[in-house]
């Protein structure tokens, strides 16, 4: 009798022992990767294996558009074994603008925010750029109705990101300073 629960121990003890030793355990089903980081995913963050091991395994993001803010599906291949991983690309990188240094206008013309901006830096390649402050109205006739949706949805390209476009009209002649706003 003590020879067989030694041997069931044993067996079971084996058994343990090579399921301990078997396939890696995923640690993380998904990653989220900043937009246009096609580096961005580390597979030891993902398959609990060792760092000299992560050469071994083979990471394909085929279907993962590093470029476009979305969720992708891509796969870890380690030890002849796949591991479904979601993508989730984010952009939380606020886009950078350069301003032009002065810019003149005649009274009454209408300045857009495209004028003023020499360039912009943002990978989601949209953005809308507001002034921020305005000149008060100072024509009794302006109206106010609302603009029609083809005039408020105008876009224009700068650097090759696209923005929507805000503009103003100064009535008198001056030096004015403005501030443009910026986001995505």
């Amino acid at each position: 009798m003590k020879k067989k629960v030694i041997a069931a121990t044993l067996a079971a003890m084996m058994v343990a022992s090579l399921t301990a030793c078997g396939a890696p355990k995923q640690l993380s089903k998904s990653v989220t990767v900043e937009l246009g980081n096609e580096k961005g995913i580390n597979i030891a963050d993902i398959l609990d294996i060792s760092k000299d091991k992560v050469k071994d395994a083979k990471l394909n993001t085929k279907k993962v558009d590093f470029f476009k803010t979305g969720e992708y599906d891509a796969t870890i291949t380690y030890d002849k074994k796949d591991y479904s991983v979601k993508v989730k690309i984010k952009d939380t990188t606020a886009p950078e603008a350069a301003a032009k240094e002065s810019i003149v206008v005649q009274p009454g013309a209408v300045l857009h925010v495209t004028d003023c901006l020499d360039k912009i830096t943002e990978l989601s390649g949209n953005v809308d750029a507001k002034f921020e402050t305005k000149p008060e109205a100072t024509d009794s006739t302006e109206s106010t109705e609302p603009l029609s949706d083809e005039d408020a949805a105008a876009i224009y390209e700068v650097s090759g990101v696209r923005l929507s476009d805000d503009e103003i009209t100064y009535t008198e002649e001056g030096d004015y300073d403005n501030n443009i706003i910026i986001t995505d």
